[in-house]
């Protein structure tokens, strides 16, 4: 749906990560 870290680790390394 939308997890924090998710998020954070996505704009830190500008990578797309699905979350299960």
């Amino acid at each position: 749906s939308g997890t924090s870290w998710v998020k954070i680790f996505a704009k830190g390394t500008k990578l797309v990560v699905i979350p299960p």
